[in-house]
Parts: structure tokens; sequence; C-alpha cells
């Protein structure tokens, strides 16, 4: 019976130090992004409908800050950025490349939580923006729109599993034309 105290009592010990852990890095991790530039916000959650409803996991209303995507940006590969889709659901964002094209659009790609597989694109001009990122660990991929016209930009969040399949594609090699004599 002392034994099965003893066990016990060292399995809640145990479990007590792994709390704390577990506590401890979600609040460094709070810290730190609370220190990066905050990219997208959001304001409230809806309901999906549309086509493609059954892969919908839920639609989001979303702040974009327009300032961190001016033409004259000051984000270069390297930076970090935090992408709260729905609260408190937020995502860090390593920037890998930055381009800006000749009609002033801004394109940024990254990967999402430093995830080696992960992409993040973004495009953004004129007040227009368009986000995808794809997180691998819980088979979601984000699409945010932000029409210049609006203030807010709609996030939906998809369940990559219950997507419906692509069919119908061409053929990826396309066949030569038969040069053979009849």
């Amino acid at each position: 019976m002392a034994r099965r105290v003893v066990q016990i009592a060292c399995f809640l010990m145990a479990l007590c130090a792994w709390s704390v852990c577990a506590v401890t890095n979600l609040v460094d991790r709070a810290q730190q992004a609370a220190q990066l530039p905050i990219l997208i916000t959001p304001t409230m959650v809806v309901q999906p409908r549309g086509a493609f409803e059954p892969a919908i996991r839920r639609v989001g209303s979303v702040l974009v800050a327009s300032a961190l995507l001016a033409p004259s940006t000051s984000l270069k590969a390297g930076d970090e950025l935090v992408l709260e889709v729905f609260p408190q659901i937020a995502y860090t964002v390593l920037v890998e490349q930055v381009s800006l094209d000749i009609n002033n659009t801004l394109s940024l790609l990254g990967k999402v939580n430093s995830e080696e597989f992960s992409s993040f694109v973004l495009n953004a001009d004129a007040g227009n923006v368009l986000v995808r990122f794809q997180d691998n660990t819980t088979a979601a991929l984000f699409a945010i729109v932000r029409n210049a016209a609006d203030a807010a930009g709609t996030v939906t969040e998809f369940d990559v599993t219950k997507m419906p399949p692509v069919t119908d594609l061409p053929a990826v090699i396309v066949a030569p034309p038969d040069s053979s004599p009849q």
C-alpha cells in the first residue's frame, strides 16, 4: 500500500513538473510573439456557407495591418510576423523572400511556425491583400482576402482532409503529335 502511495506521489510530482514546463513554454512564446509585428488581427467569427462547406471549419473577419504591406515596407527576409487568424489562434511566419514587382505588387514567401514543409504566400497591391498558408500539424489551410474597398478582410479555415478531390485534369505530359507515316 505504501509503495502504491509513493508511486502515485511520484507520478503527480512528474505531472506537476511537466505542467510547469508547458506553461513556462507558453508564456515564453506569448512574450516572444508580443514583440513581433502583428499583421492579422481577428474581429469576429461567422458560420461557413458555400460550395466548400463540408471542408470549411470556420470563417471570420480580420483586420490587416496595411502599413506593413506598403510598397515602401521595411520587411525583409528573416523577419517574423504574427497572424492571429481567430481569437487565441496565432501563427508566427518567418519571411524568406520579399519582392516588389513593376506594378507595386508586394509578395512575401515564407514558412509557418518554422515548420520545414509549411508554406506562406502573401500578395498585396493598392490595399488588396491575398494570403494563403497551411498548418500541417492540424491539416488546416487558411485563406485571407481583403479588398481595398473594405475595412476588414475575411479568413477561411479549410480542413484539407475534407476538400473535394481534383479530377479530370489534363495530362501532365502532352504526347507529341503522331508523325509516323500512314
